[in-house]
This record gives C-alpha cells, structure tokens and sequence, in this order.
C-alpha cells in the first residue's frame, strides 16, 4: 500500500520492541518511508526506522505519533509490558489495552485525513467476555469501529489466536503455553494437564502473524474496515502440545523426555481454560492471498532450541 502520488507512508509500530511487534517491524520497514518504532525499552535506529522511546502506560504520550503516520499498527499490549493476558485484573491493564486506544482516536479527530489503523486483537473477543482480556478487546474494538464509523480513522481489525514461536531478530519465545511449557520441561518438571488435555488450541507461529499483519497492509483498501480472524487453519489438542514440547526439549537437551500427566483443573482455572478454539473462517486468506507457513512441530522445535541455548549460556 502506497500513499497518494506512490510514496510509502509514514508508519507508526505501537509496541515495536515487544514480541509481536519485534517480528513485524523488519516486515514494515521496506513497505514505508519511515517507521516510527514506539516501546518503551527501545529499538536499534536506522536510516528507515526512528527509535520512539515512550511509556504507553503513561496517559498523553500517543498524540505525537498519531499526528506524524498516516499508517498506525497497533501491537501494544500490556502482555508486552511484562504481564500475560491472566493479569489482566490489574488496573493497568485497562490503560493500555483500552484508555491508549481512547487516545488514540482522540489524537487521530484532530487530523485532516484519518489515518489507517490495523489493531490486533484478540480471537478471544470473538469468543465473548470469557475473561477480563477478552472484556478489554472487545471494548477496545468498539472504539475503533465506532472511530471507523464516525470516519476519524480507517480501521481494521486482526483478531489473533494464541501465538508462538521465536520472533526473528529479537529471539523474543513470547510468554504463551508453548514456551511455558519449553521452560517447564527445561527444568525437568513434569508437564501437567487438566483433564485429558482434549481441549484444542489453534496456535499461529509469530512470523506467520507478521506476515497476516503485512497482508493486511499492502491489502488495505480491500480489508479496511472489517474485523478478521487470523488462524493456523487448524487446532491442536493440548495432549499434542504438551507431548511435541516434551520431545523437542528432549531432543535439544539430549535427556530423556519428562512426563506428560492429567490431573483435575485447580479451582482458579478460567471458562476459557476448558473451551477449545475454532478454527478461522479462511476469509482473510482469500482476500490477501496470506497463508501460514510455519509447520507446528517446527515452531515448537526452534522455540526448545533457542531456550535451551539461552539457558545454556547464563
């Protein structure tokens, strides 16, 4: 996608140090003139990249960037700020995964021309308030959908599923049940389910959600304005998760693999816990031509690697 007259876009990357975000930025930076990389912990600068320091938990500081791209890909998500989507009870999970986007809008009224904004979500929006996640994601796309309404900005919507992997060049594993359970089998604890580990997650590797996100963005006329599901194209049930974890660990260590248990689920084990995930309509795939690529056993295998590695090397 191209602005008017054929030059790239100035483009906005909210959350561009974290895990999502790391493995989009390299993705971006041929398709704009200039990328405006906001985190907190920074990025390395370059001739196409400008290095935004900035604390997004902190109220006011997205005006600046919303006034200079035209394009703004929104990454940030309090889970990148050092916390999962279980920790959403804290109070400032609200700033960051609702009140920013508040901001957002709020700067993006003040411009002329309304700016695209793809916003990743979460699959679990489409799922029903579930969890206090889920509750903030839907009442995050609200607002961007009634800012798309009210013609402030251009919006599009990406729901995501859980996603795993290990995100090229940050070596970011991420902090979801794949690379939890890579840490557990490293230290040679058990890995445990609740029930019988029928229950089914569709898992998407980190490169293929940067490179959906990239879809959408040289797509974006085709796709703006709609809220899409991303998916692996298929689910895999948590026996195989855990099973896949415990023998590419093993491999990488060169110990035996460490057991696979089922016990009940403890009392504070969430409704979404015991859903399984439905797998994506494969709309987005026949408007972008996007397709994942990552085979599971693959991702999960790099992710075994490079924690061993890490561990290795401390």
């Amino acid at each position: 996608m191209s602005e008017d007259a054929g030059q790239a876009p100035v483009v906005a990357l909210l959350g561009a140090s974290g895990y999502v975000g790391g493995a989009l930025l390299p993705e971006l930076v041929p398709r704009a003139s200039q990328v405006l990389a906001v985190s907190r912990s920074g990025v390395p600068a370059t001739e196409r990249v400008t290095d935004r320091r900035l604390d997004l938990a902190t109220p006011g500081t997205i005006g600046t960037v919303v006034a200079e791209a035209s394009v703004i890909v929104h990454a940030a998500a309090y889970g990148t700020l050092g916390s999962t989507w279980r920790d959403a009870e804290d109070p400032a999970s609200d700033r960051v995964n609702v009140d920013l986007v508040r901001e957002l809008v709020d700067a993006a009224s003040r411009r002329r021309e309304p700016p695209l904004l793809l916003f990743l979500s979460s699959a679990q929006a489409a799922a029903g308030p579930v969890s206090r996640y889920a509750e903030q994601k839907i009442e995050a796309e609200r607002l961007v959908q009634q800012a798309g309404e009210e013609r402030v900005l251009r919006p599009l919507i990406l729901r995501l599923p859980t996603v795993y992997g290990v995100a090229r060049p940050t070596g970011q594993t991420g902090r979801g049940i794949v690379a939890a359970m890579a840490h557990r089998a490293l230290e040679g604890g058990e890995l445990t389910l609740w029930n019988d580990g029928t229950v089914r997650r569709d898992l998407l590797h980190v490169h293929d959600t940067a490179r959906a996100v990239t879809a959408a963005f040289d797509h974006g006329a085709a796709v703006a304005g709609q809220v899409w599901q991303l998916s692996a194209g298929r689910t895999e049930s948590l026996l195989d998760v855990f099973t896949t974890v415990a023998r590419a660990v093993a491999v990488a260590t060169g110990r035996p693999p460490v057991p696979v248990t089922s016990v009940a689920p403890p009392d504070h084990a969430a409704e979404n816990d015991s859903r399984s995930d439905d797998v994506g309509d494969g709309r987005f795939s026949e408007a972008t031509g996007w397709i994942p690529q990552v085979a599971f056993g693959d991702g999960v295998r790099e992710v075994a690697e490079t924690l061993h590695e890490k561990a290795a090397s401390h």
